[in-house]
Order: C-alpha cells, then structure tokens, then sequence
C-alpha cells in the first residue's frame, strides 16, 4: 500500500580492512533511513562520504559491518532479489548482441516461470526507456545516454517494486537520459521506489 514503508536501513556501518600503511577505513557510521512505497529517494553527500557503499549494502552487493537492512519489514531474501531491480553505474554488456537481444535476454534471466511476462511488457519498457531507436544496433556502438537508458530497461524488467543504483546526476547523463529517469520514477507505479547514489 503506498505510504508503507518498503525499505528501512537502521544503524549501518561499514569499516573497510586496513590495506598497506593504511589504517581501517570507516565508510559508513550509524546511518538510519526509510523509504515509503510510492517516493522516489536519494542519497545526497560529496566524494567519499559513503552513499555507493550504502547503496551497494542495500543491493545486498557488499555486506555491512553492523546494522540491518529490511525490506518489507523483515531482512532480505528471495522475495527482495525477485522484485528488486539494479543498475549499476558500471556494467559490461556483451559486444555481440543487440539492444533488443540484450532486453530479451535479461527479462528470460528475472523472469518467474510461474507467471510468464506478456509481450507487451517489453514493448511498454522499450518505449518507457526510450530505445526503440536502437533496438538493432550492437551494444558497443551505442552512446553513454543510450547506454544508461538500456541498463535503467533492464533495471526496470522484472517490473520491480524497486530500482536501486540509478545513474547519478552529477555524471552528466544527457537530456534524453535524464528524462527517461524521471520520467520512469514519476509514472504511476504503485508501490514502486527508487534508490539513487
């Protein structure tokens, strides 16, 4: 039900090892938050204050040092990696396929065989994200904004309560990116949140 809290970071930590010379690196201290269904969210701080650690922590991608984090009100587990979809600033696609090839390749990957995915799901996604124009083309001869604009359609695929990881502002996404992002957190998507870094 939108207003709910869908996700809920209490105390996290996260200290780094000592590398080298180097001492132990405390990245993350005490940081609580919540995400109710429905909002769009973001983690705002300068260089090097943590915000790709906590999102990586949440993604379950890297584990914390103390703290918990929960999704729907209990610690994440299968049901969290079903509906949650990520982008990561940084993904290697492969060279080989197309755009179209990419898509359908990913959503056979997240999908629930149980209850298969209507055609016209990837066809709403691919306009939503704006990349019809690039279907056909080969995943190494595309722009850093259509790049982006794949990887937020593969975020989006299992048609998730939540994307997390979307592109950050500062890293320049152009126009169209920009306003393929907004445009997918401010549709009418019940229930649904994102996470920036």
């Amino acid at each position: 039900m939108r207003g709910d809290v869908i996700l809920q970071v209490r105390d996290l930590h996260k200290t780094w090892p000592a590398r080298g010379k180097n001492g132990p690196v405390q990245t993350v201290q005490g940081l609580s938050f919540r995400v109710l269904e429905g909002t769009c969210f973001g983690l705002l701080g300068p260089n090097g204050a943590g915000k790709s650690t906590v999102i990586e922590i949440i993604e379950d991608v890297v584990r914390p040092t103390g703290g918990e984090v929960l999704y729907r009100g209990a610690p994440r587990g299968p049901r969290f990696r079903q509906e949650v979809g990520i982008q990561f600033q940084r993904t290697e696609l492969p060279v080989s396929l197309t755009v179209r090839e990419t898509l359908e390749l990913f959503a056979t990957l997240t999908e629930d065989p149980a209850r298969p995915r209507p055609r016209e799901h990837l066809d709403t996604l691919i306009a939503r994200c704006r990349i019809e124009d690039v279907l056909e083309r080969d995943n190494a001869r595309m722009s850093g904004g259509q790049r982006q604009r794949l990887l937020l359609a593969m975020a989006l695929v299992n048609d998730q309560h939540a994307a997390a990881g979307l592109p950050r502002f500062e890293m320049g996404i152009g126009v169209n990116t920009g306003e393929a992002v907004v445009g997918n957190i401010g549709s009418e998507q019940r229930g649904k949140y994102a996470v920036g870094g």
